[in-house]
């Protein structure tokens, strides 16, 4: 080889040489780099996925009730309000391409955690709602949904759903089930009771337009000179018209212990009417078959003797009428 040649593939090869060490030198370096990011970014979700565990073990193990919602639901709160704060911090953070769907599937887990507390303070506050049996659906498709997310987290940092939680999830879905139970139950009982006291009504004015004093009938034929036989066939047809009442009474059904006062009462004003009516009866028909058999005008004392026992009977309607009146209004108020 001659000089010629020596002189220009030395420097040559100390170029190449250089370039290769650069190569090396940059490449090692950028894997440091990397590989720092890299744990650098996986410390930085690990940290965050030890306070969502911590703010997720939730221990609530008494029996909700109206004392202690109130306090839990500002707990909840405080969770919700943790949650979205780790959440933002996250999204904020820029991964590379190897953790981009595990950082996007923890965020989704991230937000469907979140809303198993929303939809729990919903079922909480609102416990006489009635979508209870959506509610509690949805909460259990967001406790789904939530540990379907944090499943996809495998290689930054395992995440869970907690023990604690999932308990606390099912003592809600209990809860809101329970509830939407006895709402059912209520509104059917309501509904139940909104009937009989409309019935009740039908009744009680079916009643109103036909109740009569026939003692003042009675009075007023009398002192016109008129046939008492008119009273009589007054007071029958009273009977049929009341008998009516009686028929649609009969028809009634009680919804509960609570309508049995009413029911009881109104039971109580139509028998003593139907008394009365009886009683009424016989006054004119033994007043028509004293004066038959007698010349002599009926004195005011022998009326008074005759008409006694209806005049008692007739009182005794318009206390049972009262006591009826009081207990419809003592129901329609417990409604």
């Amino acid at each position: 080889m001659s000089k010629v040649n020596k002189k220009i593939l030395f420097p040559a090869i100390i170029i190449v040489m250089a370039l290769v060490l650069t190569y090396l030198i940059f490449k090692i370096s950028y894997m440091i780099f990397i590989n720092k990011s890299y744990s650098s970014y996986e410390g930085t979700i690990k940290a965050y996925v030890t306070k969502i565990d911590n703010i997720n073990d939730i221990k609530f193990k008494e029996e909700l009730n109206t004392k202690n919602i109130s306090s839990l639901v500002k707990t909840l709160d405080e969770k919700i309000s943790g949650l979205t704060k780790i959440k933002s911090q996250i999204t904020s953070l820029n991964p590379s391409d190897k953790y981009r769907e595990e950082q996007e599937s923890l965020i989704n887990g991230i937000e469907s955690n979140i809303l198993i507390y929303k939809q729990t303070e919903g079922i909480l506050n609102n416990p006489k709602g009635s979508d209870l049996d959506n509610s509690s659906k949805s909460l259990g498709n967001y406790r789904d949904k939530t540990k379907t997310s944090y499943n996809k987290v495998l290689s930054l940092s395992k995440i869970s759903l907690p023990d604690s939680l999932l308990a606390f999830i099912d003592k809600i879905i209990q809860f809101s089930n329970e509830n939407s139970r006895i709402n059912k139950d209520n509104e059917i009982k309501s509904s139940q009771m909104e009937d009989f006291i409309n019935s009740v009504s039908d009744v009680i004015n079916s009643y109103i337009n036909l109740k009569k004093d026939f003692y003042t009938e009675a009075y007023n034929t009398r002192n016109a000179n008129g046939n008492l036989a008119d009273v009589i066939v007054s007071i029958n047809n009273n009977k049929v018209s009341f008998k009516n009442v009686k028929s649609s009474f009969a028809k009634i059904s009680v919804p509960g212990s609570d309508a049995n006062n009413t029911y009881n009462s109104l039971k109580a004003l139509l028998s003593s009417y139907d008394s009365y009516l009886q009683s009424i009866s016989f006054s004119v028909s033994t007043e028509i078959a004293k004066k038959e058999n007698s010349e002599d005008t009926l004195s005011a004392g022998e009326i008074d003797s005759i008409y006694k026992d209806s005049k008692t009977a007739y009182s005794l309607v318009s206390e049972k009428y009262n006591a009826f009146v009081s207990n419809l209004e003592n129901l329609k108020n417990k409604k």
